[in-house]
């Protein structure tokens, strides 16, 4: 987790604005499918309203450790010609893979 109040810009890997102090719940109920989803993004997320500043950091690296190690239940998608993807963003968790690439 980050240990200051900034937010990281992960493509300048520099602080790009103070934090927003705003409240929102971790866990969220899809209004389709009626089952919960985490609502957690590293480096957005700073702590938990509720708890204890150590406790919060706790379950904010447990679930950083959770969302990132969890390759079982990555897609990863290589465009081809004629290729269509279609994810529902109300619970999806997007992550680049750096890298360079020949054609935009």
């Amino acid at each position: 987790m980050l240990s200051d109040d900034t937010i990281l810009d992960l493509w300048q890997a520099q602080a790009n604005r103070p934090p927003i102090d705003t409240h929102h719940p971790a866990v969220i109920t899809h209004p389709v499918t009626g089952l919960n989803a985490l609502n957690i993004k590293s480096g957005f997320v700073t702590g938990f309203a509720e708890l204890k500043k150590v406790e919060s950091d706790k379950i904010l690296d447990f679930l950083a450790y959770h969302i990132h190690s969890g390759d079982d239940h990555a897609v990863r998608w290589k465009w081809d010609v004629g290729s269509v993807a279609i994810w529902d963003n109300r619970c999806t968790l997007l992550r680049v893979i750096p890298g360079s690439y020949d054609a935009p």
